[in-house]
């Protein structure tokens, strides 16, 4: 949701749609996921999760129903939701940010106004992905977003690969010496060459 909501605020910073279009649509994002809440809520009654697998004939789906009447048990307060949606928002704009930093390692002109845009259509492209971190899919979710905003293909793409490689590969890096180090540490032991038993 906060992820298509950014899309939707980035459609209307790009100037794409009408007002009224996008209106429309953040109020149909706004009742569908309520509406999937609401549903999510009262499908966790018991009675109403007993009475769904009841219904169904089909070994497969009576496990479905069974799994998701299951996670529906791993229940959050509405206040404790709004959080996580803020929560949610707030690393996307973050993210959003190292986007900002590529164009200024690579000394180019920010688009402010399709940033965003192309930055929430290169995350929904990568939460289609398959691929580990939406790999490939991001990319050219993000270089499309540009494109089609009329940015140059050379400028969209030298951006993109400068994010991907500051938000994803710089941390995996990081990540990985720290990980290689703690390895050999714990292999050497304590300091002094004695063994705790």
């Amino acid at each position: 949701m906060s992820a298509l909501g950014l899309l939707l605020v980035g459609a209307a910073a790009a100037g794409i749609g009408s007002p009224a279009t996008l209106a429309g649509a953040g109020a149909v994002l706004l009742a569908g996921s309520s509406g999937f809440v609401v549903g999510v809520h009262r499908l966790g009654r018991p009675s109403h999760g007993e009475r769904l697998e009841a219904r169904l004939r089909y070994r497969p789906l009576q496990v479905l129903a069974r799994t998701a009447e299951a996670a529906t048990r791993y229940r959050v307060s509405w206040p404790g939701g709004a959080a996580v949606l803020a929560y949610s928002t707030l690393n996307w704009l973050l993210d959003a940010g190292v986007l900002v930093l590529a164009f200024v390692l690579l000394g180019l002109a920010v688009p402010w106004h399709v940033l965003l845009f192309a930055y929430a259509a290169s995350q929904i492209a990568a939460g289609l992905s398959f691929l580990p971190a939406g790999l490939g899919a991001l990319e050219a979710g993000l270089v499309g977003g540009f494109l089609l905003m009329g940015m140059n293909a050379g400028t969209a793409l030298a951006a993109t690969l400068m994010f991907r490689v500051v938000a994803y590969w710089a941390v995996a890096a990081v990540g990985a010496v720290i990980f290689v180090a703690q390895t050999r540490q714990r292999r050497a032991g304590p300091p002094g060459g004695a063994r705790s038993r």
